[in-house]
């Protein structure tokens, strides 16, 4: 594979967080474990965000939430040909307030969990193809693990095709029961990366499309669609070697799966859109450290058998400021096409 696409690897994570909850955690880096020649070995992220208390719209009460989240992927076992990977993450919001949610009446979740682990294997075949599967199990709910009900599952197998020299197709085809749409079917995808440059590249098909430039040497440009609402734009600028800054948006969807929802298909849903700015320091030695605040915006819980229609249960929290921290950790992962330099945040 050319380091070219390798570097969608560093980007494209709204292509899994569409095909499989699985792969929801905030980890850029997923895609990284599919399709590099040379993913990383180990690697390991933790993050925390804050967010001011704001008061719930319509009820009488305000609402505070601390997010935490930690992600792991390691090798297990590889040859010229093969590799197995094992990973796992777990997503946890922490929640102060007072409100019910209006139409079943039920008392705010004080605690909401994405727990997954998953194994993914593939198979490099000598003109280039990587022929691969993965599948994971794990549960989102706010009583984690408490019956079948609560636990997600998803199955995956995509086809790397070279096109080129440094194109490629991807064929997959995905089953999740916690998506937001086509939940509980599989879906097939398709997608086309598309590298004429270093300083330009692109990512076309269904469910995502994505484009990354680079007007100038330190300067990245970048944006990400993927079914329904997932939305990342960023600008980042490479001031030393070791700091970047950047500023961005983010529309993102979350979806869960309630102990006490009336029905076994309805689910949790939680939306927000927020615009960012940081700066992202390598510490070296496979460290990273990236620091951000911002405004979160149309944030609202609703429950839902579909992430488009049929919503009850809605909660909208007013808009406030909001923090983030991540540390992120890599053993024996690739470097950025220019080198000396890793990907951007």
């Amino acid at each position: 594979m050319s380091t070219g696409t390798l570097s969608f690897a560093g980007a494209a994570t709204g292509f899994f967080l569409a095909a499989s909850s699985a792969w929801a955690q905030h980890d850029p880096s997923r895609l990284e474990d599919l399709l590099s020649d040379h993913p990383s070995e180990y690697r390991a992220r933790a993050g925390m965000t804050m967010y001011a208390e704001e008061p719930v719209r319509g009820q009488t009460t305000d609402f505070a939430l601390l997010e935490e989240d930690f992600s792991a992927s390691a090798l297990l076992w590889k040859d010229d040909v093969e590799d197995l990977r094992l990973s796992a993450g777990v997503r946890h919001q922490g929640i102060r307030t007072g409100a019910i949610l209006p139409d079943t009446g039920i008392p705010f979740p004080d605690d909401l969990w994405n727990v997954n682990v998953g194994l993914t294997y593939r198979y490099l075949f000598e003109s280039g193809l990587v022929l691969g599967g993965s599948v994971g199990v794990g549960s989102a709910s706010d009583d984690p693990f408490h019956s079948s009900r609560e636990i997600v599952e998803s199955v995956m197998i995509f086809l790397k095709v070279p096109s080129g020299d440094r194109d490629a197709w991807l064929f997959a085809l995905a089953y999740s029961n916690n998506r937001e749409y086509a939940n509980s079917y599989p879906i097939p995808m398709i997608e086309y990366f598309y590298n004429p440059s270093p300083e330009f590249r692109l990512m076309v098909g269904f469910p995502m499309e994505f484009v990354e430039w680079r007007p100038l040497p330190d300067l990245s440009l970048r944006l990400l669609y993927s079914l329904v609402h997932n939305i990342h734009a960023l600008a980042a600028y490479e001031i030393a070697d070791p700091l970047r800054i950047y500023a961005g948006f983010d529309w993102n969807t979350q979806g869960y799966l309630l102990l006490d929802r009336p029905d076994s298909a309805d689910r949790f849903f939680y939306d927000e859109k927020r615009v960012k700015g940081g700066f992202r320091l390598i510490l070296g030695e496979g460290w990273t450290f990236d620091l951000s605040s911002g405004y979160a915006f149309g944030r609202k819980y609703s429950q839902s058998d579909h992430g488009l229609r049929n919503s009850f249960d809605r909660v909208d929290i007013g808009s406030g400021l909001y923090g983030m921290a991540t540390l992120e950790w890599k053993l024996g992962h690739a470097r950025d096409r220019r080198p000396g330099r890793s990907d951007v945040p």
